[in-house]
């Protein structure tokens, strides 16, 4: 709080007043007043001098602007994407230290390392963006940049061509990296967090691609390896999600080889270290589902447990009551087909199945026209078996009477 006042009393008599807005930003973060950061990087931007010559407090505050874009409560990655762009089209001009004095909210002490800062995290950013294209450029350029990101940017480069469906690339890529990255990161590297981390999500993405080449045998090996280690590794929030993921594609290799309670079981473990994750519970109820009632002597199906779980688990997960009536539960169908009908006309029909990515919404309304018209079957199954029990105690009475 002392800095801080320091710092804007610096800025307001003009002493120095873009390293003094950097780090009044800086200290503003700390104090978790991340919307006053913000403001005060943007005075540090707006007070360039008119001259050709480039401060390094303004590089460094645009690149302290797009750190605070990629975190909450901003998370807005086109905006970061344009801050580290500023970056490298201002690099290229003549510029004039500060003697050390500005701090960068991440590692990045020198220009150089400021301009390789900025190549590694340019292509993350616009892969979040959802430009891919310029994504996959500026991820060659990270790569080539190398640095203490080079991890990040082999791993968003890695994500980025499975989502394009460059399955192959994706693969070499991160066999490549698996295969060179313990001798480039010699040291006290190769046995840091950030080092670890990296090797996990390569390998999880590795075992998907062997996935999506219908190589099941050597995909449940790769993802079977990344979860023991990920399991010793700790219980972080990344640990946590990679875990979920990794589990998810394991259940998938189970399924193609048949393994259905397998598969079951897993999703059943993954669920619970994430009850909210959409893609555990949509492709657990798929499975679940596939266990369909039996019928017993008098021809009335009967559901078994893991079938009714399975519909109880979606009708969950999608905030539907289970102690509805009829009526409600047939008003919430016809409801949700119409979601259905009209979303299909702009996006396209898609069939029901297990999904590795994240669910569309389009998926999720058509597994709850499906959980949703079952479960009214089994309620006018169980009030039409309920009232064949009346008659017939009736029946039983009258006749001994």
């Amino acid at each position: 709080v002392a800095a801080a006042r320091c710092f804007a009393h610096c800025a307001a008599e003009g002493y120095r007043p873009r390293a003094a807005y950097n780090m009044l930003a800086c200290a503003q973060a700390r104090m978790g007043q991340i919307h006053r950061a913000m403001t005060s990087l943007h005075h540090a931007t707006r007070r360039n001098p008119s001259g050709s010559r480039v401060p390094e407090a303004t590089l460094i505050a645009y690149l302290n602007i797009a750190v605070l874009q990629l975190k909450p409560p901003f998370q807005n990655p086109s905006n970061a994407a344009r801050a580290l762009r500023s970056i490298l089209e201002l690099s290229c001009k003549p510029s004039s230290t500060l003697g050390g004095m500005v701090v960068p909210l991440i590692e990045a002490k020198t220009r150089n390392n400021l301009v390789s800062t900025a190549k590694s995290l340019l292509g993350p950013a616009l892969a979040e963006a959802g430009e891919s294209e310029a994504a996959e450029q500026a991820l060659a350029m990270g790569i080539e940049a190398g640095g203490s990101k080079a991890g990040l940017v082999v791993v968003t480069n890695i994500a980025l061509l499975l989502k394009r469906g460059k399955v192959r690339e994706a693969l070499g890529w991160a066999e490549h990296w698996q295969r060179t990255a313990q001798a480039v990161t010699e040291g006290k590297q190769q046995q840091s967090g950030v080092f670890s981390r990296v090797w996990a999500y390569v390998g999880a993405y590795r075992g998907e691609a062997l996935l999506r080449q219908n190589r099941v045998k050597e995909a449940r090996e790769c993802l079977r390896e990344v979860g023991d280690n990920l399991e010793r590794t700790g219980d972080g929030k990344w640990v946590k999600t990679l875990r979920v993921q990794v589990m998810c594609n394991e259940a998938l290799t189970q399924v193609a080889q048949g393994r259905v309670e397998e598969a079951i079981d897993v999703l059943s473990d993954a669920l619970k270290l994430n009850p909210n994750c959409h893609q555990v519970v949509f492709n657990l109820c798929v499975l679940l589902l596939s266990r369909q009632p039996r019928a017993d002597s008098d021809k009335m199906a009967v559901p078994s447990t893991k079938y009714t779980a399975g519909l109880t688990h979606w009708l969950r997960f999608r905030g539907i009551e289970l102690n509805s009536t009829l009526a409600q539960c047939e008003a919430e169908l016809r409801s949700r087909r119409e979601q259905k009908f009209r979303l299909s006309k702009r996006q396209g029909a898609l069939h029901t199945q297990l999904f590795r990515t994240k669910t569309s919404e389009i998926q999720a309304l058509m597994l709850d026209c499906i959980v949703l018209k079952k479960w009214v079957k089994l309620k006018v199954d169980k009030v039409f078996s309920r009232g064949l029990e009346r008659i017939e105690r009736r029946m039983q009475e009258e006749n001994e009477r």
